[in-house]
């Protein structure tokens, strides 16, 4: 009966865990950072401050990038595409400039035209791991998986120390069904940032499909500490718990 019990609690997880994984990638153009700066009012005195920059040098390409990324924070992608671009005609040979255009045009879903930008952010400069990992993060939402790992295992071996990228990588070996290795990927992450709240989430999911139960219950308790606004991470730690026999849960 224990063993029937522990089968019903591994399906109902695996019923939810494709949908979640394609919500967990960590998203492309806004940060908490970035919601904090907002909510403060910086970002709007910045494109202020930009507007006056641009009005009196028509082509002051800092101000572009700057006046860009403030619009990308408050989620007015068309704006922002409009001033990397321009920064661009002023400063083709920036990277860092194609890759954050790229994440914009990611997160309106221009795939084609984002891939472009990161293309050619590694043909500038095939040192910045950031344009892999966005790469990766294109290629896991268009389901082109393998191509994202290829792109994970880039950035991770020019920078072993992107917790984002353990994460992320991880989510790809969860559609995969390679749960092992998908733990290791979380438990490198939560190594690097141990207030990681998605890794605990995840990793408490593949856990509970691997029949791991008490490792899933911790794993889901830690994820609700720490980020206790996050729906679904109660709504894991409330499952498991309802769900699991009393046993299970101390031994």
């Amino acid at each position: 009966m224990k063993s029937m019990k522990k089968k019903q609690i591994g399906f109902g997880l695996a019923s939810v865990v494709i949908v979640a994984v394609l919500s967990g990638y960590s998203g492309a153009a806004k940060t908490d950072e970035g919601s904090l700066m907002e909510q403060s009012g910086i970002v709007d005195t910045a494109i202020s401050n930009c507007n006056e920059v641009i009005e009196n040098n028509p082509d002051a390409a800092t101000a572009y990038l700057s006046r860009g990324m403030a619009w990308g924070i408050k989620g007015n992608y068309e704006r922002a595409v409009s001033d990397y671009t321009r920064y661009l005609e002023i400063n083709p040979h920036n990277a860092e400039a194609y890759i954050k255009r790229g994440a914009i045009l990611t997160e309106i879903g221009k795939y084609d035209l984002a891939l472009a930008d990161y293309n050619e952010a590694i043909f500038i400069d095939p040192s910045k791991s950031k344009a892999y990992y966005y790469r990766g993060l294109l290629w896991g939402m268009i389901e082109e998986y393998d191509r994202a790992v290829s792109d994970y295992n880039k950035a991770l071996e020019i920078n072993p120390h992107e917790s984002e990228a353990y994460y992320n990588r991880g989510l790809i070996w969860m559609v995969k069904n390679d749960f092992d290795r998908a733990i290791s990927d979380y438990t490198d992450a939560l190594n690097i940032n141990p207030a990681f709240a998605g890794a605990y989430y995840f990793r408490g999911l593949v856990w509970g499909m691997k029949g791991e139960f008490r490792k899933a219950l911790k794993d889901a308790g830690n994820a609700a500490r720490l980020n206790p606004e996050k729906a679904e991470y109660s709504h894991l730690l409330d499952y498991l718990r309802v769900n699991l026999d009393p046993a299970e849960k101390t031994e």
